[in-house]
């Protein structure tokens, strides 16, 4: 996805308060669910968002802000130059094309 600060592929990485997780459950389904679509991802957020983010204006910042207001907590985006977090793990045989592409091989 194009945003402000450059092009970027999502992640399922999330870590969170303990505290928090019946609160979000199913909104993290919803968003879990809608991950291979951006298009649906991004109308979770909003009108306003979904326009920036076809528009290639999204900025991380308000990305952030605006999940932070849906989940009732801090949000950080992970940025970083390893793709293997990007890498689908929805089944055993897709660990060994990962575990290569994460050593360089």
């Amino acid at each position: 996805m194009k945003l402000k600060q450059g092009r970027f592929t999502g992640g399922n990485l999330a870590l969170m308060s303990a505290r928090i997780v019946p609160d979000v459950l199913s909104l993290a389904d919803r968003f879990f669910r809608a991950r291979k679509n951006p298009l649906a991802l991004s109308a979770l957020f909003g009108i306003e968002t979904v326009l920036a983010l076809l528009r290639g204006r999204a900025d991380i910042t308000r990305l952030e802000a605006r999940l932070a207001g849906l989940l009732g907590g801090s949000v950080q985006a992970v940025i970083t130059p390893d793709a293997s977090l990007g890498a689908d793990l929805d089944r055993p045989d897709q660990l060994g094309g990962v575990l290569a592409s994460a050593s360089g091989k």
